[in-house]
């Protein structure tokens, strides 16, 4: 494993501790170990990240470690970057890059390859000159893998990257804005799971998913690690008659890249166009109420802020209190031992169920015009056969009641 000195600026406006801590985890998972810091109160220094005398105790520490890279807390600028390159004896990365080494290593579908591979080169384009000739930008941090050395990577090949990889991205957001227009006509609603990485949100659609009557898809993967998840997975579910949609979307970090941001605005669609957010909080973490505030900043930043959201308090078996949170609706929770799960269920059916009606309807079988249109835009819970018609039980969207009223036997619910 690498070794590194992380750096840091203290503002007064963040918790240091908690973001030190964050930052060591990140390295962690680029296989690099923090073995000392350094801390500065203040401003950032413009040319160089922290001070000169800082900068002279850094050269001391380096001595005394050796560690192989520097890494700094904050994205650097290119003269920063620049700078502390030609001054210190060993590579200098920042927080940026590490999260985008992370998330090369942990990409899986070709959508997320091509939003990382395209927030990567952004963010390379303007800090060629600023990196040490040995980094290899394509492969990752210490990699050796296929991609150019710094030597082949000009800022016309990335330029023409660039363009490469938007065009192919927008070809498959094409598709999956398709794919939402193609639910919204079928007023099937959407309820996004939204989270700190590593809060548990795919363990959650795990647990709902195992939970209901009927599904049909299978669990998504759930790992203890930092950004195991990348793209957003979608799955239908049914509970007591009633179907939705539940995706599981990329988890947020704080100080998060606007490279990063920038090019998972499209994988983020889910949430914007959800009917229901689901924030599930990590409420054993010490440093809770900062992942909390993330998460919250990175929906506020979406334009998502102000819909309707349920705050799970994950993991709540952990806890010795559960903590009352304030101005917003919130379910103690725990995927381990399932408290609550159905009062998740619930809640989440008392919020989409108001755009339905519960309707008794019979079909003459010479109109299977009108039953194919049940069956393909209502949530059918029973059929019967009988010598004048087909009886149908169903759960009707109000947007098409005007189409199935006619047929109507008697209301069950007005």
């Amino acid at each position: 494993m690498k070794k590194a000195i992380l750096i840091a600026i203290q503002n007064g406006y963040e918790n240091i501790e908690y973001s030190l801590e964050e930052m060591k985890n990140l390295a962690k998972e680029c296989d690099i170990e923090i073995i000392g810091r350094l801390v500065q109160k203040g401003k950032i220094n413009p040319k160089t990240y922290i001070g000169s005398g800082k900068l002279d105790e850094l050269l001391v520490d380096i001595k005394l470690d050796n560690p192989d890279y520097i890494i700094c807390n904050d994205e650097l600028s290119p003269l920063m970057l620049k700078n502390l390159n030609d001054y210190l004896p060993c590579e200098v990365l920042d927080r940026s890059l590490v999260i985008l080494d992370i998330f090369l290593r942990h990409a899986k579908t070709k959508e997320a390859k091509l939003e990382i591979e395209l927030a990567h080169l952004r963010y390379l384009l303007p800090r060629l000159s600023s990196l040490r000739d040995g980094f290899d930008r394509q492969g990752g941090i210490g990699s050796k893998g296929p991609g150019e050395t710094q030597l082949e990577l000009d800022r016309r090949k990335i330029s023409g990257d660039i363009l490469r990889k938007e065009r192919e991205l927008l070809g498959i957001h094409k598709m999956k804005k398709v794919q939402i227009e193609k639910r919204k006509k079928k007023n099937l609603q959407t309820v996004a799971l939204v989270g700190y990485t590593n809060a548990g949100k795919s363990s959650t659609m795990n647990t709902l998913l195992n939970y209901v009557t009927y599904s049909n898809a299978k669990t998504v993967k759930a790992e203890n690690r930092l950004f195991a998840t990348l793209e957003t997975s979608v799955r239908y579910l049914e509970y007591q008659n009633i179907g939705f949609l539940l995706s599981d979307t990329v988890g947020f970090v704080s100080k998060l890249s606007t490279h990063l941001i920038h090019s998972f605005h499209e994988t983020l669609a889910e949430v914007k166009d959800a009917d229901l957010i689901i924030h599930v909080l990590d409420i054993s973490n010490e440093f809770a109420l900062e992942q909390f505030s993330v998460t919250m900043n990175v929906l506020s930043s979406l334009g998502v802020s102000n819909k309707k959201t349920l705050v799970l308090l994950n993991k709540a078996d952990l806890c010795d209190n559960i903590p009352k949170v304030s101005g917003v609706d919130y379910i103690p929770f725990s995927n381990k031992t399932g408290l609550n799960v159905k009062e998740v269920l619930d809640y989440i059916l008392n919020h989409i169920s108001e755009d339905y009606e519960s309707l008794s309807v019979r079909i003459p079988y010479s109109d299977a015009k009108i039953l194919n249109f049940i069956i393909e835009n209502t949530n059918v819970i029973s059929k019967v056969y009988e010598n004048d018609g087909i009886s149908v039980e169903l759960m009707c969207p109000r947007r098409f009641l005007s189409r199935v009223i006619p047929y109507q036997i008697y209301s069950t619910l007005s």
